[in-house]
């Protein structure tokens, strides 16, 4: 059984839908995205900002998990992705921020046309509407973007960072800022609900009759002519226990995440030779780097016993499940007030690495550098080559005293990391507390994502079953944990020691369990044994030349091939240092344009 479209787009997440209602634009255009979730478009869990983690672990989400982490003491940790329409936007932590201009321009100098940030930031602008908190309107994307309220903690947080030299930015989306700032977030200012791909750009186009959207539809291949030249011509996937083929006159596009992705075009035959034989798969494409460069940002979290204060509201109750505060919140919710309103995370700031920026510091992390420089040995399969230029461009922002090095993102709550990765609850009792997670923005260490199974059946009938091998690496090459510690340590001693932070802090307070001492070895020991991935992974099908170790071209075509793409965060060669959902809304946009342009459509 076989339908025929121009273009078959494979996931309908955040990217995916994106593009699929950009190129249906052109009525001469028939599209057809494929996506193996549900449509939870009217899910009050996917558009109650304070409900939006509650999909994490269900049937929206694939569940996966990271084989053991020798860099986490042989941890596995747990991989939320988003098995809905709207993927990982239905399920993420509403932040919204740009890269910065510095992190889109080292994409650029690896040879990518077109990827710099002028060019990329056009296509950012085309995403949003934003609402400022002066009312005044930025943009008439499809994306609605506001501005939470500015708490007593955020101002608290706000003021802090300043005691200690460091600015407040007040955009956020300038691609150029650093200290304390508020993130917009994909809450609509209107209605209070999330705005994502799913009723943001899908809905604006489903009435479109050159858009067809399959849901609870797994993909397990994509379909070559292998005739002279190689050319992608539509998909193998099941619906409803059936075998179908959707046929692609022009174009097949992967849209299916960093995970999703490379296990596709494994499975298609496209990859490692090597790896493809032992799985009795036909060799299409011999390209070892797909699956390869897999990154994340390793995260740490830390919680501290504040006082209880009028005004400085925390989530205590709601996080330990309490009937009343659920009901407050909700009651807030319908008044459009509260925490129901902006999810549970908070951005705070975006700092340097802790020290640089006086002359001693400098040269101390200048010494770190080359002290744990990677040996080639621990290349795998990256090049010699791709690897300078990453490690080229982590130097530059670890040695500027302007450059984040990493997030802090706060809740005003007790939330912590379980072992594998999952969001602990606070202990009984009646305490306040306040949060931290830092995250690692650039990391160096590059893992690996790869099917296990010629079967993709597994993923069909149980979200979690494994038929692939997920491996981050975290903290495989040793300057991450040092950063990451250095930035735990200073948040841990500096900052919540200095006013009026200091203030809001009960001396002697309870903290997370097994919080660390007081020196960067205790730091050190307790990023290995608490640290967990962030779900911002990239990388696995890389946008840069072959030769570098790329699975893409900058036009985002398959090498090796025609008439197959790749258009969502697996293309990013390097770490986006903010949580990636803006840079993937702003990568879909740029897709739609190339291919407007090379398919010839209006």
């Amino acid at each position: 059984m076989s339908e025929a479209f121009d273009v078959v787009i494979v996931g309908g997440g955040t990217a995916g839908l994106a593009l699929a209602a950009r190129l249906s634009e052109d009525p001469g255009l028939q599209i057809l995205v494929l996506e193996a979730g549900e449509d939870l478009t009217e899910d009050p869990r996917v558009n109650t900002p304070f409900l939006g983690s509650s999909l994490v672990h269900s049937s929206a989400d694939w569940q996966f998990r990271t084989v053991p982490q020798v860099g986490l003491g042989n941890r596995e940790t747990i991989v939320p992705r988003g098995r809905l329409l709207g993927g990982c936007s239905a399920l993420d932590s509403f932040l919204f921020t740009a890269p910065s201009k510095h992190n889109v321009n080292s994409w650029a100098d690896l040879g990518n046309s077109g990827w710099d940030w002028s060019s990329f930031s056009d296509s950012l602008r085309r995403t949003y509407t934003l609402v400022k908190a002066s009312k005044e309107v930025e943009g008439n994307g499809p994306l609605e973007l506001s501005f939470p309220e500015d708490t007593e903690w955020l101002r608290v947080w706000k003021a802090t960072l300043a005691n200690l030299g460091y600015p407040t930015s007040l955009d956020s989306l300038s691609g150029e800022f650093y200290g304390a700032y508020l993130s917009a977030i994909t809450v609509d200012a209107a209605t209070k609900q999330r705005s994502y791909s799913g009723n943001a750009y899908l809905q604006r186009a489903r009435s479109r009759q050159n858009l067809v959207v399959y849901t609870e539809t797994l993909v397990e291949k994509v379909i070559f002519d292998e005739c002279k030249p190689l050319r992608a011509t539509g998909v193998q996937y099941s619906q409803g226990g059936l075998t179908k083929i959707a046929t692609a006159r022009k174009e097949v596009v992967l849209s299916a995440g960093a995970i999703n992705s490379p296990k596709i075009l494994e499975l298609s035959g496209v990859g490692d030779s090597q790896l493809l034989k032992s799985l009795g798969i036909d060799v299409v494409i011999d390209n070892k780097h797909v699956g390869e460069n897999l990154q994340n940002h390793p995260t740490v979290g830390m919680c501290f016993e504040v006082v209880d204060e009028k005004g400085f509201e925390t989530m205590d109750g709601i996080l330990r499940g309490e009937a009343p505060a659920f009901a407050a919140a909700q009651a807030d919710y319908e008044k459009q007030i509260g925490f129901g309103t902006r999810g549970n995370l908070e951005v705070a700031a975006q700092l340097p690495v802790p020290g640089v920026e006086t002359p001693e510091g400098k040269q101390e992390i200048e010494k770190l550098l080359d002290d744990k420089r990677r040996g080639n040995d621990s290349l795998g399969k990256n090049t010699q080559a791709f690897a300078s230029a990453h490690e080229k461009f982590v130097r530059s922002v670890l040695t500027s005293s302007t450059e984040p090095s990493a997030t802090y993102l706060t809740i005003p709550g007790y939330a912590t990391y379980a072992e594998d990765g999952s969001l602990a609850g606070p202990p009984p009792g009646h305490e306040k507390y306040y949060s931290a997670a830092i995250t690692l923005s650039y990391p160096l260490s590059r893992g690996s994502v790869h099917i296990t199974s010629s079967s993709s059946s597994s993923s069909s009938s149980s979200p979690s079953s494994h038929s692939h091998a997920i491996d981050p690496a975290y903290f495989s090459h040793p300057l991450d944990l040092e950063i990451l510690a250095r930035h735990l340590h200073f948040l841990q001693t500096t900052l919540i020691s200095t006013p009026p932070f200091s203030k809001h802090i009960v001396p002697n307070g309870k903290r997370s369990p097994a919080a660390p001492g007081p020196t960067l070895d205790d730091a050190r020991r307790y990023v290995r044994d608490w640290a967990t991935g962030s779900h911002d992974f990239v990388g696995s099908c890389a946008m840069m030349p072959r030769e570098l170790g790329g699975v893409v071209d900058d036009r985002l075509r398959v090498y090796g091939c025609e008439g197959l793409r790749v258009a969502d965060a697996s293309i990013f060669p390097l770490a986006v240092g903010t949580g990636p959902v803006a840079s993937v809304y702003a990568l879909a946009e740029h897709a739609a344009k190339i291919m407007k342009a090379d398919l010839g459509s209006a």
